[in-house]
């Protein structure tokens, strides 16, 4: 539903049910960044979605967080550092959605895992 920020489709994550994850080798990486498109559209109070990364996939950290203030229905581009984390072979990132219904939602387009130079 919508329209994708790139291209034909994008992920939509809604209710509380939304989660997308993703395992990634970022052995001996550094200066890693995660790049994408997001938009929130239809928040209520209390509604939230995260991006969350883990280097082992059990303890999570919170790098962004959308709330109702966030909701204008409009593509953001994000630009995420990792660099406070050890860069592993088991690095997992995800998006999260903590909402009330299917009308509350955060799309995701355009992912990129890249290396600053």
């Amino acid at each position: 539903t919508g329209f994708p920020q790139q291209g034909n489709f994008h992920m939509l994550l809604s209710s509380n049910t939304g989660l997308a994850s993703r395992n990634l080798n970022l052995s001996g990486k550094t200066n890693v960044r995660v790049q994408f498109w997001a938009k929130a559209n239809n928040f209520n109070a209390g509604n939230t979605a995260t991006f969350q990364v883990s280097p082992n996939g059990s303890a999570w950290t919170t790098m962004r967080t959308w709330a109702v203030a966030d909701a204008d229905n409009v593509y953001h581009f994000e630009d995420i550092s990792l660099s406070a984390f050890s860069m592993t072979s088991n690095f997992w990132i995800r998006y999260q959605s903590n909402m009330t219904n299917a009308s509350n939602q955060l799309y995701v387009d355009s992912v990129f895992v890249v290396r600053a130079y």
